[in-house]
């Protein structure tokens, strides 16, 4: 168990690489419960996007300048940007997630369902629960967004990868859909 000072923050966590509206449902989640519960809001995020270490890297949907302008926009108190390594690329999820307890102190932390983390990705929201029960703090899990299919049936989810395809597919309606949240099944929410 991690020894922290008083627990003054709630953390978004995420690469939020698209700003889509599944990164932003995260981020309001994080900015409302921080308000509500007169906490800072933060927004940990890498300058760079993790697989990029271990292959060719995506082509971006923006510079790390615009992410942090957009992320900003939606009214955080500071927006944390490291540069993702090989040597981070090592750590263990109890290690990544010791590291945000001990320097940032969150009282909670926000990503979406479907949140990976520490050495290959292996840790997931169900760990990050885990360790917030064994380090003190809660975990906020926000829907992963759909997009509708013209049945009205929950259809892809909306991510950076089909944002990153729908541009090179040359299909304009599908990255207004993606980047904007139409036609979208739910406008997220929190997991229990």
């Amino acid at each position: 168990m991690t020894e922290t000072g008083t627990r003054n923050s709630v953390i978004a966590l995420g690469t939020f690489d698209g700003m889509h509206p599944g990164h932003q449902a995260v981020i309001d989640t994080t900015v409302e419960y921080a308000k509500k519960n007169g906490l800072k809001s933060l927004v940990f995020t890498f300058t760079n996007i993790p697989r990029s270490i271990f292959s060719k890297a995506p082509v971006p949907i923006m510079t790390s300048g615009e992410r942090e302008n957009a992320i900003r926009a939606r009214g955080v108190d500071d927006v944390i940007m490291t540069q993702f390594s090989e040597a981070f690329s090592r750590m263990s999820p109890e290690a990544f997630v010791e590291m945000i307890v001990t320097e940032h102190h969150p009282a909670a932390l926000v990503s979406g369902e479907d949140y990976t983390f520490g050495y290959k990705a292996s840790g997931n929201t169900d760990m990050l629960k885990r360790f917030g029960r064994e380090m003190g703090f809660e975990v906020i899990t926000v829907k992963t967004l759909r997009l509708l299919n013209d049945d009205g049936t929950e259809g892809e989810k909306i991510s950076s990868t089909g944002i990153r395809r729908a541009i090179q597919e040359n299909r304009p309606e599908l990255i207004e859909s993606y980047m904007h949240g139409k036609n979208t099944s739910c406008r997220g929410g929190r997991n229990p």
